[in-house]
């Protein structure tokens, strides 16, 4: 079963505030099981842009490409969600020391919009926190396909030209709003928005879902696996890294050892190189459990840290004898 899965979409008909001029989503049940009909039956009236909805380049630039010219792997990407405090406009300090996996990924903002619920509530707000331009180019040379916010509008609600819009439009980057990020955490992520498929559409309505990467592997990729496979290329780099120069320090300490050996007055001298020594066979231990290492073991600690258990993952099966 998957770990931790965040639904940050808003409820239609319940959560989100029409962008001003829009058309507000309504639902009409023509045919009701409670009214006595055989089965209920709705109808719907909705813009493009209600609730949780998906840009694409043909809202803004004439000829842009619409949502349903994209393959659908455009809708499911590693995300970085980015704790964004301050506003209302978000400048590019909000990226300052942002690790450098967050690079190439999606980038969706969590902001006060969620922490004070405007990102949920039905009456338009003119307070959204929302990005400024240098913050969308920063974005952009960050390598994201994707920008996304906690608000109906990245750009300043009182905008007129929607220069945030037209920036990442212009650059082919996708542009999620509405979304509701009060519950997950910053930091990485699956990101899964699939729009509606409506034909020459710039914008649908989307679900969009955020799975923890702690707890998500690619469609076909065997995560276990492919974690073993990291792991036996580490334990090889490490050896061959480390097996030069640990054998001319175990010969250079034997060496000395029996340069030392029967000299009166050195007792300590020779206690120390002896120290020296055992840690330096201790290092050969280790080198060759790398070489042994075939199963992944991990060692868990407070935060969700992990390290390899070399002990436990090179450790032989009861029923065989150590290597």
């Amino acid at each position: 079963m998957p770990g931790p899965l965040w639904d940050v979409s808003l409820r239609l008909g319940r959560e989100g505030a029409a962008y001003p001029g829009d058309p507000p989503y309504w639902r009409h049940e023509q045919q009701s099981l409670e009214r006595g009909d055989p089965f209920t039956l709705s109808s719907l009236c909705l813009c493009a842009h209600s609730g949780t909805h998906l840009d694409a380049p043909a809202h803004f630039l004439p000829h842009g490409r619409t949502l349903d010219a994209y393959p659908p792997q455009r809708f499911v990407l590693p995300a970085w969600l980015v704790e964004a405090p301050g506003g209302p406009t978000l400048g590019p300090e909000v990226l300052d020391g942002l690790p450098p996996q967050a690079q190439g990924r999606a980038l969706l903002f969590k902001t006060a919009n969620s922490t004070r619920g405007l990102a949920t509530a039905t009456t338009w707000s003119p307070d959204y926190v929302h990005l400024g331009p240098e913050l969308a180019r920063r974005c952009l040379d960050l390598g994201a396909e994707l920008v996304g916010l906690d608000a109906p509008s990245l750009d300043n609600p009182a905008s007129s030209d929607y220069p945030v819009h037209r920036l990442l439009l212009e650059a082919d980057a996708l542009i999620l709003e509405g979304l509701n990020l009060a519950a997950p955490a910053p930091g990485p992520y699956l990101l899964i928005c699939a729009p509606l498929k409506l034909d020459a559409a710039e914008a649908a309505p989307a679900r969009a879902l955020l799975w923890s990467e702690d707890d998500w592997s690619p469609p076909g990729l065997d995560l276990g696996q492919t974690r073993l496979q990291a792991a036996r290329a580490m334990a090889g780099a490490a050896c061959h890294e480390m097996n030069q120069p640990l054998q001319a320090l175990l010969s250079q300490c034997e060496l000395l050892a029996d340069e030392l050996e029967g000299l009166a007055g050195l007792e300590a001298p020779r206690r120390r190189l002896q120290a020296m020594l055992d840690q330096v066979r201790r290092l050969a231990v280790i080198t060759g459990r790398l070489h042994r290492l075939v199963r992944y073991k991990t060692i868990e600690y407070p935060g969700r840290q992990r390290i390899v258990d070399l002990e436990r993952a090179t450790r032989p099966p009861e029923d065989e004898e150590p290597a």
